[in-house]
C-alpha cells in the first residue's frame, strides 16, 4: 500500500523532519512541514559548564534525544574540552537516531535499548550494579524526569542539565497551522514527541479537532508521545511499530491498507 493521494503533516523541527519527509516521499504521499518545536540554547548554560568540567566524576552519560546530543558536545567544543574525555565514560542513549547521532561524533555506546525508550534503559540500568553511581543527563527543558527518577531510586547520583530550549513556534507558524488545518488540508498529522503535541495542542484544541475528525488521523511514533497526545485529549489512530521514520510511514501505509476509504 503507498500513500498516493495523501497528504501528511510533519510536525518535527526543520532540521530534523528530512528523513521522515524522504520515507513518505518515497512511499507515493505529500508531506508538509509545520514544526510545532523550535529549538535554542538553554536560558543558562551554567549547570552544563559545571558538570562538563567534572566529566571525570562520572560514571556514565545518558543521550536521550538527537537535540541533546548536539547541544551538548557543541558546548564541550566551546569549552575546548576535547571529546576523548567522554572515552573513560559509560555513554547511552535512547533511539536509533540518537545512537547515530552519538557515534557520528565519534562516542562509542555502550547500551542502546531495542525498543527505543527511556524506561526500556532504565531497566536495562537498574538491572546493573549502579548504586553509588554518578550519571549525567544533558536534555531540554521539557526532558521529562522518569529516568533520573528510577536512577535515582536505585541509589545512583544523577545531576541533569539543561542544554536546550524546547518552545513554541511563533505566531505566525500558529496560525498558519490553524487554517491550514481547518481547510482540510491533511489526512494524517504525524507527533515525533510529546512536545510537539503540546504545541500543536496551542492552535488546534481537542474541540475544533471533533470537528473534522472523521477527515483526519493521528499517527504517533511511539508510546511516549502516544500517552502525550491522549492526555490532550486527542485519539491516537495509528502507532508506530519501530520508533523510526520508516516505522512511522510503514504504520500508516498499513492503516490505509486496511481502511482505504479512510
Amino acid at each position: 500500500m503507498n500513500l498516493r493521494g495523501r497528504t501528511i503533516l510533519v510536525t518535527r523541527q526543520q532540521s530534523q523532519a528530512s528523513e521522515l519527509v524522504a520515507c513518505i516521499e518515497e512511499h507515493g504521499g505529500r508531506a508538509v512541514v509545520i514544526p510545532m518545536i523550535h529549538i535554542s540554547d538553554p536560558i543558562s548554560w551554567a549547570a552544563c559548564d559545571k558538570a562538563q568540567q567534572e566529566l571525570d566524576a562520572y560514571d556514565a552519560i545518558v543521550f536521550a534525544s538527537v537535540n541533546a546530543v548536539r547541544q551538548f558536545l557543541g558546548r564541550l567544543s566551546a569549552n575546548r574540552i576535547p571529546i576523548s574525555c567522554l572515552r573513560s565514560i559509560d555513554v547511552y542513549a535512547v533511539g536509533d537516531r540518537t545512537e547515530a547521532e552519538a557515534k557520528g561524533y565519534g562516542l562509542d555506546l555502550k547500551f542502546v535499548p531495542n525498543d527505543f525508550s527511556a524506561q526500556a534503559l532504565s531497566s536495562y540500568l537498574i538491572e546493573q550494579e549502579i548504586r553509588g553511581k554518578r550519571f549525567l543527563i544533558p536534555k531540554g527543558n521539557l526532558g521529562r524526569d522518569e529516568l533520573a527518577s528510577t536512577l535515582l531510586s536505585a541509589g545512583a547520583n544523577v545531576d541533569s542539565v539543561d542544554v536546550y530550549q524546547n518552545s513554541p513556534p511563533n505566531d505566525e507558524v500558529m496560525s498558519e497551522l490553524r487554517q491550514r488545518f481547518l481547510k482540510r488540508e491533511f489526512d494524517i498529522v504525524t507527533f515525533a514527541s510529546p512536545s510537539g503535541a503540546n504545541n500543536f495542542a496551542r492552535a488546534i484544541s481537542p474541540e475544533m479537532f471533533i470537528q473534522i475528525q472523521n477527515h483526519i488521523r493521528i499517527a504517533v511514533i511511539g508510546p511516549t508521545t502516544r500517552e502525550a497526545v491522549r492526555e490532550l485529549g486527542f485519539k491516537v489512530d495509528i502507532e508506530a511499530e519501530k520508533s523510526t521514520a520508516l516505522g512511522l510511514v510503514e504504520a500508516i501505509c498499513k492503516f490505509f491498507g486496511k481502511n482505504p476509504e479512510s
